[in-house]
């Protein structure tokens, strides 16, 4: 990671790291009342390396084939959120950064969490919909380990250099933001290999914390 005396991107993971929640189709899975040999199954058959990602979003999104949409965004909208996470993500507009979104979770959530914060960017997959119900297909635009096609389009567009970025994530997934990041910070993972790729491995429920640690 490069040292950078001025930042003008942050780029935040959702699932995990601005959310308790660390897998938005989880969550979804357990409000629902839907657990193994259903979502849980197919998450361990995905980490296995037994089906592709894109099978495993298939296979998520077939549990709730034919639910409303309005239901599932109402269940995803209730997922908890950290505390602090409107006062941390105010402070860095207010030191004139741009925020990026990059989810492998649903736009369910990201969608709300854009316009709710005033993120300037974000992506993550998309249920496919037909007369407001859920047709159990996805439009996969975000895969775990690969969200670095996204960064780079925003460094692109943004003609931000990578020591000019801040980086927010919890997982093994966001090694590739945290990679192409000037500060990286690791909220509340729980992958101890990360320790030695963040600049700041915070722990806590408030992220406002996090802001005194930031060199800004």
């Amino acid at each position: 990671m490069v040292a950078s005396s001025r930042f003008r991107l942050a780029i935040f993971d959702l699932d995990g790291t601005l959310t308790k929640a660390r897998s938005l189709w989880q969550y979804i899975h357990h409000t629902l009342g839907l657990g193994e040999p259903g979502g849980l199954d197919f998450l361990a058959r995905f980490e296995a390396g037994e089906i592709d990602y894109f099978t495993f979003c298939h296979l998520d999104a077939a549990l709730w084939k034919g639910r409303s949409g309005d239901e599932l965004r109402r269940v995803a909208l209730g997922v908890p959120f950290y505390l602090g996470v409107e006062q941390l993500l105010q402070y860095l507009q207010g030191q004139g950064l741009r925020l990026a979104l990059i989810s492998s979770g649903l736009t369910l959530l990201s969608d709300y969490v854009r316009d709710r914060f005033g993120f300037d960017f974000a992506v993550a997959n998309e249920l496919e919909l037909e007369e407001g119900r859920v047709t159990g297909r996805v439009r996969t635009l975000v895969q775990p380990g690969q969200k670095d096609f996204w960064i780079r389009q925003l460094l692109a567009q943004w003609e931000v250099a990578p020591g000019e970025v801040m980086a927010f994530g919890d997982s093994l997934t966001d090694r590739e933001l945290f990679g192409l990041s000037g500060f990286a910070v690791a909220i509340n993972s729980a992958v101890p290999e990360l320790e030695s790729q963040v600049d700041l491995d915070f722990r806590g429920d408030d992220l406002s914390l996090v802001i005194e640690h930031l060199p800004l």
